[in-house]
């Protein structure tokens, strides 16, 4: 495989294993257990590293039987790239506002 395609399935991967844990293991901490030891280890990092080339090398893309969190309130989304151009995105679950 080229070495360009290898890389992005590599990054692609790595974004869904972020988005997996974002939405499985991250929240308000006042209101739900985060599991930040896990998060930072060397060996969740192993794992996750394991998962990822095993997937790049097989030529296949990671599944995940996600269960989200439930949440309400808001959410918001914010990215920028390296010339500083941005987005961002605000979901508002709940009552109207207004």
């Amino acid at each position: 495989m080229d070495a360009g395609v290898t890389r992005t399935h590599a990054r692609l991967e790595t974004l869904r294993l972020a988005w997996r844990d974002r939405l499985t293991l991250l929240g308000d901490p006042d209101f739900s257990p985060v599991p930040t030891a896990k998060l930072l280890s060397a060996e969740y990092a192993r794992e996750c590293a394991e998962q990822i080339m095993a997937a790049v090398n097989g030529g296949k893309i990671l599944t995940h039987d996600i269960t989200p969190k439930p949440q309400g309130g808001t959410i918001s989304l914010s990215a920028a790239d390296r010339d500083v151009r941005g987005a961002h995105a605000v979901r508002v679950a709940g009552p109207s506002v207004g």
